[in-house]
Parts: structure tokens; C-alpha cells; sequence
């Protein structure tokens, strides 16, 4: 368990200073990263709903 949680620790530290050195080197990059990321977000959130939708009409239509 320590080892693990250690390893999370580290690589949460690496990724901030691998952000932090991303957003000074190459903005646009980091930028473009940011925009497909909530890209991504909505694509989640919208196979989500259908999903639910989907599950929904189901249960209905099985009773």
C-alpha cells in the first residue's frame, strides 16, 4: 500500500512540473491539450446520457 500510494505521490509531482514546464515551452501545445481535453469531457458526458437514456427506455419497455 505505501508503495503504491508513493508511486501515485511521484507521478503527481512529475505531471505538475511536466505541465508547468509545457506551459512555459510551448503555451499553444498546452492550449490545444486543454481544448481536447473538455472536448473529450463533453464526449464522456454526452455518451453518458444516451447511455442512461438507453437503460432507461429499456427497464420501461421489460416491465
Amino acid at each position: 500500500m505505501d508503495k503504491s500510494l508513493g508511486q501515485l505521490l511521484i507521478g503527481a509531482v512529475l505531471g505538475a512540473v511536466a505541465v508547468e514546464v509545457l506551459r512555459e515551452k510551448k503555451p499553444e501545445l498546452f492550449d490545444e491539450i486543454k481544448k481536447n481535453a473538455k472536448d473529450i469531457a463533453k464526449d464522456l458526458k454526452s455518451i453518458y446520457s444516451q447511455t442512461k437514456t438507453a437503460v432507461n427506455d429499456w427497464a420501461q419497455s421489460a416491465s
